[in-house]
């Protein structure tokens, strides 16, 4: 019986672990960039912000997992979103059932993310506001992520008041935009 070679410290998966990082890292440029320029940021909340036509709960990716990945940072590793989405005192965030340890690695299998969100604003003051549970099964992709979402209480609040359940299903960042449907 042949024994399996070690696949842990070859070239080849050496230099396909980069160009998996690289590509990772370009997804979640990109995403930056589509958010930036699609979301209005501003350092005061506007009373009465109008609602803009996208629904948030398609961007969960977006919005709690991309913050909590430190930039340029390969392999990727954890940071603390926290501040930078304005949340609350009492949120938490957990990676398989684990207090998020900012600067470990993120795990390369899939992993569990779980945000116990109080009053989290992860698209700027002028979006929605976040609150309650959600627990995010996420799978790393050669495109980028996809997650299974499982709320567990999670909503999200307008400027008008209007508050909507986040309800389960499945999410992918970055998400398809369809062009490439338009040449088939």
């Amino acid at each position: 019986m042949l024994a399996a070679p070690s696949l842990c410290h070859t070239p080849r998966n050496r230099l396909f672990d980069l160009v998996t990082g690289l590509r990772v890292s370009a997804a979640l440029g990109l995403c930056v960039a589509l958010i930036t320029a699609t979301t209005s940021f501003t350092s005061a909340p506007h009373a009465g912000a109008s609602k803009p036509d996208w629904d948030p709960s398609q961007f969960l990716l977006n919005a709690f997992l991309l913050p909590a990945l430190e930039q340029g940072a390969l392999p990727l590793r954890w940071f603390d979103p926290r501040p930078n989405l304005h949340c609350g005192p009492n949120t938490m965030v957990l990676v398989n059932g684990a207090p998020l340890t900012v600067g470990t690695a993120v795990p390369n299998q899939p992993f569990e993310l779980m945000w116990q969100a109080h009053d989290c604003r992860p698209f700027g003051f002028d979006g929605p506001r976040f609150n309650g549970s959600v627990t995010l099964t996420v799978f790393r992709e050669d495109w980028g992520f996809s997650t299974m979402v499982e709320p567990a209480g999670l909503h999200f609040t307008w400027g008008d008041g209007q508050t909507v359940q986040v309800q389960p299903g499945v999410v992918s960042m970055p998400r398809h935009s369809g062009i490439n449907d338009l040449y088939d």
